[in-house]
């Protein structure tokens, strides 16, 4: 099977844990690639951890921009 090539770009997350709820719904579609735009609480954020229930692959491979 290939490696999935979707993105998914969130703009401005507010919350550690909802960041980290995403990257479990990603990874159990086989996505990996998570980017953050300007998150507020800044990242990393140990909040996202437990939400992610081991999507570690995700949170480790995030990638964090300041705009659009």
């Amino acid at each position: 099977m290939a490696e999935n090539t979707l993105t998914i770009i969130l703009i401005e997350p507010q919350l550690g844990r909802n960041i980290g709820a995403v990257a479990r719904a990603m990874l159990n579609f086989g996505i990996t690639r998570l980017r953050l735009v300007n998150p507020r609480d800044g990242w990393p954020n140990p909040e996202a951890i437990a939400p992610a229930a081991g999507a570690d692959k995700v949170l480790e491979a995030v990638q964090v921009f300041s705009s659009t």
